[in-house]
């Protein structure tokens, strides 16, 4: 299960909806880009299909909680392989995201310089700007939310380990063949054979 909880950290901190980057300066701040509808349409539908797939993702997030603290480990383990098989599509989409941004990046100063989907929508017209600024608004909500909730989850799981590291050490510690002492303080070994030495 760490496994998949770490998996699932990397994968949040390879797609970056946030605008935080710092503008370089070199990049030319026009006010807005002439872009092709047939560039942004394909864009907005990515995005809304990443929007869909995270809210899938966040309502999976809760189901593990509630199994990880129910303790239905088969239903976990299912949820577990959903988990990556989300994780797989927000790949692709992330994937398919930026190829369809390139050549607006291109167009607006070249492919080293990352156009982010805030910097894109404040810069292409109506109606694009409102669906693009919704769309990137939604995105930060989901990706904050399922961060804050993939968090929790690892620390359940911490929980969870430590219980069954204690427990295998007092399995180990209740199976010792180590010398234990009889009610009447007499040291003897413990029985191979599981009979009881005394019942008081």
């Amino acid at each position: 299960m760490r496994d998949v909880e770490f998996g699932m950290k990397r994968e949040e901190q390879q797609i970056d909806y946030s605008a935080s980057r710092p503008l370089q300066s070199a990049l030319p701040l026009p006010g807005t880009l002439t872009v092709p509808d047939a560039l942004l349409i394909p864009l907005v539908s990515t995005l809304e299909e990443m929007i869909l797939v995270q809210q899938e993702m966040l309502s999976l997030l809760q189901r593990e909680k509630k199994l990880m603290i129910g303790g239905e480990l088969d239903d976990l383990l299912r949820c577990l392989q959903e988990k990556e098989n989300f994780l797989g599509r927000l790949r692709g989409l992330e994937q398919r995201r930026q190829a369809e941004i390139a050549p607006m990046a291109r167009q607006w100063g070249g492919e080293d310089r990352p156009l982010t989907l805030k910097q894109l929508a404040q810069r292409v017209p109506e109606p694009f700007r409102g669906r693009l600024t919704d769309c990137h608004t939604r995105l930060e909500a989901l990706t904050a939310s399922i961060q804050e909730l993939n968090q929790i989850n690892g620390l359940l799981i911490d929980r969870i380990q430590e219980r069954i590291t204690a427990l295998v050490g007092l399995l180990r510690h209740l199976s010792s063949t180590d010398p234990i002492y009889q009610p009447n303080g007499a040291l003897q070994p413990f029985p191979s054979g599981g009979r009881a030495i005394s019942q008081g």
